[in-house]
Order: structure tokens, then sequence, then C-alpha cells
């Protein structure tokens, strides 16, 4: 009974509102998606508007009335976003909720062409010099003597098993980590990852080992300490990585855009650090 509680409670406790959203171009025109995951509630509001339109149940898309929309966008009729060019201004034109593979999507259609893809001020102002850095490459080398010291310790972190399966596919090293430079809470220096699929011509299990995948997240110090453990080490099938840092709030600290996936799904993920904690927004979500 207890646990049939805590269960009914999860399920009822929203997710906490981001506070920004997610865009990307479609057909040419950048399109804003605020998923359930933002904490809008839009699929109580799917059902609530397929019953006020007598859609019924088996709508795929509905177009949403100003008055309709969530309060915390409700007489929105302009955004700002930031780019990896700098800040624009996107002007929202019509607002859809659509049927994804496994939830709801708010889509804001805008009338912008800007540059994709964009983070855009929900609850929270952009700061006017906001700008995405790209960081999926990871292209910055710390010493490395660094590098072998992580990997060595996240080895150690890894089950028996997990490391049984790196050894068998003799193709990720210390050299497989990947670094970026940043400015951090807790005096955090660098953005630290690893997400490198197990895949060895030959191997046994060869299917299990190509969908298997290393991963590990952190923020170090200039020390080349752990300040913060964003993904613990792991052979999983359940991936991650990051996409870009921003200082959205112009705070003189680094947030982080992050990919979790898998391979039927994935979302975007905004991070950032108060008073030294970190939180975390899920921008976007969808898959099987």
């Amino acid at each position: 009974m207890l646990s049939l509680l805590l269960v009914a409670l999860a399920a009822a406790t929203p997710p906490p509102v981001a506070p920004y959203l997610w865009a990307e171009a479609r057909d040419g025109k950048i399109v804003v998606d605020a998923t359930s995951e933002a904490g809008l509630g839009v699929d109580a509001l799917f059902e609530t508007l397929g019953k006020k339109y007598k859609k019924g149940s088996d709508a795929i898309a509905l177009d949403v009335a100003p008055d309709d929309m969530p309060a915390s966008l409700k007489g929105r009729k302009q955004l700002t976003a930031a780019s990896t060019d700098g800040t624009v201004n996107l002007d929202v034109q019509r607002a859809v909720l659509t049927l994804g593979a496994s939830a709801v999507h708010l889509l804001l259609y805008t009338g912008s062409a800007a540059k994709s893809p964009l983070l855009v001020g929900h609850t929270a102002a952009l700061s006017p010099k906001a700008r995405l850095r790209e960081v999926l490459g990871g292209s910055e080398k710390p010493p490395a003597a660094l590098a072998a010291r992580l990997y060595a310790a996240i080895e150690k972190q890894l089950a028996p098993s997990a490391r049984k399966s790196i050894a068998l596919n003799k193709v990720i090293d210390a050299s497989s980590l990947r670094f970026v430079a940043g400015t951090f809470a807790r005096n955090g220096r660098w953005l630290v990852w690893i997400d490198a699929p197990l895949a060895k011509e030959g191997a046994k299990n060869q299917e299990e080992l190509e969908m298997s995948h290393l991963v590990y997240g952190a923020v170090l110090g200039a020390d080349g300490q752990v300040v913060d453990t964003i993904e613990p080490a792991a052979v999983t099938q359940s991936w991650w990585h990051p996409l870009y840092l921003v200082d959205a709030d112009g705070d003189g600290q680094d947030e982080l855009v992050g990919e979790p996936y898998y391979y039927e799904g994935a979302s975007v993920v905004f991070y950032r650090w108060q008073g030294g904690t970190r939180e975390a927004f899920v921008m976007m979500a969808d898959g099987a």
C-alpha cells in the first residue's frame, strides 16, 4: 500500500518548469519545443483542448488559442533566444499541441530563420551577451597526466563486468576522454566526459557491444579534482554527452546543455548550478 501511495505521489508531482526552452529549425523556420517534461502540463492541456474543440482523443495536432496557453507563455508574442552567434528575437506566430512518439509537444512556430539550435528564454531572462558554445568535439587538451589519472579513477568505479567489457574492447583508453575549459560553480575549470561505444570487429557478442557505451561526465577544478559528477561512470545502453556551454544569465559562470539518449529516443537537458548545487531541467524529450 505504501509503495502504491509513493508511486501515486510521484506521478502527481509535476516536473519543475524549465527556465529555458529549446528550439530547432523545421522547414527553414525556428520552432520552439516545450514538452510535458518542461513542467507546463501539456499532457493535461492536450486532453482538455481535445474535448473543448471536440477533437476527441484521436487528435494528432491541436492549434492552441492565445487564451489556452500555459500561464508562463500566455501573451508572449516575442521570445529572446541565444544561438552560437549571440542573441536573437523570435516572433511567435502559432502554437500547436502535437503527439510525438511518447510525449505531447507544445510547438511554438515562429517566423524567424535564425541559426539553429537556440536556447530560448522562458521563466528566466537571457543575458544580452548569452551565446551557445559548441563543445561536442571536446577539442581542448589537458595535461596527459591528468587524463591518465582520471581514466584510472573511472575504471575503478566500474563494475567488474564493465571493466571486462572494456578490456575485451581494446579501443577505449584515456585518449577517449574529452575536455573543454569553462568557468563553473565551485571553482570548476574543466568539463570532461566520455561517450565511447564498445564496438570491436570480431569481438564476441558484437551486437551487445555496439549498443553499450562507456559513459562519464564531470566538472573538474583547476587542480584536476572532481568538483561535480554529472554522469557517474558506467557501461550502459543509456548514453550522455554535452552539446553546448552558455552563460545564460550573465553571472560569469557557465551552464550546460546536454543530451541523454538511447537507441530509441533522446532528450535535451539544461544544467545549472545554484549555490553550488546542480539543477537539471528537461527542455525536450521523445522516444519509444
